[in-house]
């Protein structure tokens, strides 16, 4: 069964995904989309970890198999893993110079309904940032983000943008405001 779990790297990747996807059954090739990966080994791995019982297939569609006895275990495992690679994303982000507020929503703060999980307002050093989402992305963590400059932020902040009321109004964690951009938030019930 180990074996099943933790024999390549793509089908770490496949378990990661589909555990933050518990909920969702996915066809082969939404899967090789997702993962950016070939749909035939995907495929391959995906028998294997129906035959460990960690997944199940129905019409060929895929999805976790809550069942499986060590479901809790495996999502625990998954879950702190890109929690620590997603804080060390977090601290490359602190560390660039030029941003003046980092908001995160979305999959830090377990929130489906997040049109993004960061964003960033100011100038970015776009081959560093790159290079960091790069290598959450091998890790199997995709993280979407929007970069907008200190104008854009404040002339959309200034009209209620449908896009920032998205993210402010549900549950989001300030991570930097240099400039005091959010200090008027909006009701985040």
């Amino acid at each position: 069964m180990l074996q099943a779990l933790f024999g390549s790297p793509q089908r770490e990747r496949l378990t990661r995904f589909l555990i933050e996807h518990v909920d969702t059954s996915f066809s082969p090739a939404e899967l090789a989309r997702a993962l950016n990966a070939s749909q035939r080994g995907l495929e391959k791995d995906a028998r294997l970890l129906v035959e460990a019982g960690v997944l199940h297939e129905a019409d060929g569609r895929y999805t976790l198999f809550r069942s499986f006895p060590l479901f809790a275990e495996l999502q625990s495992i998954i879950l702190r893993t890109a929690a620590m690679l997603q804080g060390d994303c977090i601290q490359e982000l602190k560390q660039m110079p030029n941003l003046g507020l980092i908001v995160l929503t979305g999959r830090f703060v377990m929130r489906a309904d997040a049109p993004i999980d960061v964003l960033l307002v100011g100038s970015v050093n776009r081959p560093k940032l790159d290079a960091a989402m790069r290598r959450l992305e091998k890790q199997g963590v995709s993280i979407n983000y929007t970069v907008l400059s200190r104008s854009a932020f404040q002339s959309r902040w200034g009209m209620t943008d449908r896009f920032l009321y998205s993210i402010f109004e549900g549950k989001h964690e300030v991570l930097l405001d240099k400039w005091g951009l959010v200090s008027v938030p909006i009701d985040s019930n």
